[in-house]
């Protein structure tokens, strides 16, 4: 009889036992359940991406990460201890200064550099066919000036002109009007006024003739590369017309280049176009000659975008007689806006976190963190519209109190 009652007894026990064991078994399926349903998977590169099960991103593919709600309330806590309740300070002697009410103009550099006026480039060209003798004229950039010596030419078709022109002098003279003509066609192939009275004068034939410049400036060659508006040939250091070198009647030799009045093109960024019209003054300084300031206007602005650089371009005449801007060298333009009137603080003074802007104010014995709205922005300063009146006295250099080993502790000594 007991050997019964002990074996009920275990029965007994061991059905609540599995009783006891299924209902466990639900309630954790059915928190496993309620928790599946709050996981959020995300895509590690596309955060926007937010789906309840594991699976991979339609937009790049990459298998979807598990989102941690914890981490995320953690990230944005991360910038509230910049707005603490006012009775929260940042204990520490640090500089104050106070906004300045005043007018404010707004300072825009752009880069550029020199580059050439296109309408002083005079073409240097062969009149007549011939071979060069001699070079008085050897490297690209050499300056030249007018009625220098460029070449002397041997030319069989000029010599026959000259032999006419004379035969006309010596056998013709009452002939005015032929002898005026061959005259005029001497001068048309390359020969001077000069030149033209000396073979009158002698009635002798030259059968090498020189060639004069007629125009001042640099001589460059006529080649493949650019370099700016300008085609040159830059692969070696002297010209390549030297003594023995033929050319044909209208062939391009060599281009003179005046820089006495040059260009400097500016680079503008898209942000800044408003800024550039035309007749606006700028300043003008040189980065390789700091004693070298000058003010032009805006002249020229075109009106093609770069594509590369995102930049538009502006161009100013610029005095260049004594060749202190030689071409390429960079440059610096500054353009001042209208001004600005308004109460504004230096950019050292305050913090940015994303679209506010944050200030420390000098309260009783520490710095208490107070947002402020701001208005018009230079380089160096910054207009705050509300938030701040000129009396108050805000940390010179908000940076330092954020690094401070003393940010942040409350009246109750709790440090955050």
């Amino acid at each position: 009889m007991k050997k019964k009652i002990v074996i009920y007894s275990l029965g007994f026990v061991l059905i609540l036992v599995a009783i006891a064991s299924y209902f466990i078994l639900k309630s954790q399926n059915k928190e496993m359940k309620e928790h599946a349903k709050d996981q959020v998977y995300t895509c590690p590169m596309h955060p926007q991406i937010s789906k309840s099960q594991p699976g991979s991103c339609p937009i790049c593919g990459m298998d979807l990460v598990l989102k941690n709600p914890e981490l995320e309330t953690e990230k944005e806590d991360d910038l509230k201890f910049l707005l603490k309740p006012t009775n929260q300070f940042v204990i520490g002697d640090f500089n104050t200064i106070t906004p300045k009410d005043t007018s404010v103009f707004e300072e825009v550099t752009f880069p550029g550099e020199v580059s050439y006026d296109d309408e002083t480039i005079s073409i240097i060209s062969a009149r007549v066919s011939g071979r060069i003798e001699k070079m008085y004229v050897k490297y690209p950039s050499q300056k030249i000036k007018k009625g220098q010596k460029l070449f002397e030419i041997y030319s069989p078709e000029l010599l026959t002109m000259q032999d006419n022109y004379i035969y006309l002098l010596k056998n013709d003279e009452q002939n005015t009007s032929l002898i005026a003509s061959a005259k005029n066609k001497l001068a048309l192939y390359g020969m001077t006024t000069a030149q033209i009275q000396a073979l009158t004068q002698t009635k002798k034939t030259n059968p090498i003739v020189v060639v004069y410049s007629s125009e001042e400036g640099i001589i460059e060659e006529i080649g493949k590369t650019k370099n700016g508006n300008m085609e040159m040939n830059i692969k070696t250091e002297t010209l390549s017309f030297h003594e023995g070198s033929y050319v044909k009647k209208d062939m391009p030799i060599f281009r003179v280049i005046n820089t006495n009045k040059v260009w400097g093109v500016f680079s503008v960024l898209q942000g800044y176009s408003d800024l550039i019209k035309l007749g606006k003054a700028v300043f003008i300084s040189s980065e390789t000659n700091s004693s070298i300031i000058q003010t032009g206007k805006i002249d020229f602005i075109e009106t093609a975008l770069n594509k590369k650089e995102k930049t538009n371009t502006f161009r100013v005449y610029l005095e260049n007689k004594k060749d202190q801007l030689p071409i390429g060298s960079r440059l610096k333009g500054t353009i001042f806006t209208n001004s600005v009137k308004g109460v504004f603080i230096p950019k050292s003074a305050y913090i940015t976190l994303g679209n506010r802007k944050v200030v420390f104010l000098k309260k009783e014995n520490g710095f208490v963190a107070k947002e402020i709205i701001s208005g018009f922005e230079t380089s160096q300063l910054l207009q705050v519209t509300g938030g701040l009146s000129i009396k108050d006295q805000i940390a010179e250099y908000a940076s330092y109190l954020m690094d401070s080993e003393s940010f942040i502790k409350t009246k109750n000594n709790e440090e955050y």
